[in-house]
């Protein structure tokens, strides 16, 4: 798996805002790790569609994740 350094550090994401008087201007919102999530996946679908490469979704494992169910141990 690629490391993704352009997200390293990051705390702060750059969107464009787009207005009635034409001009675009820059907002800047936190970057909380759903949209990070969703960055990196749209970064690796654009560089992947720019090399010619066939698009895989990496596959998420949901198991090693907190189900929220409490384990209680036998007596």
């Amino acid at each position: 798996m690629a490391t993704w350094g352009a997200f390293f550090g990051t705390r702060v994401m750059e969107i464009v805002k787009k207005h009635d008087s034409g001009g675009l201007v820059w907002k800047r919102i936190k970057l909380t790790s759903t949209r990070k999530a969703n960055a990196k996946k749209r970064l690796r679908r654009v560089w992947q569609f720019l090399t010619g490469q066939k698009y895989t979704p990496m596959q998420q494992s949901r198991s090693n994740h907190y189900s929220g169910k409490v384990l209680v141990a036998p007596y």
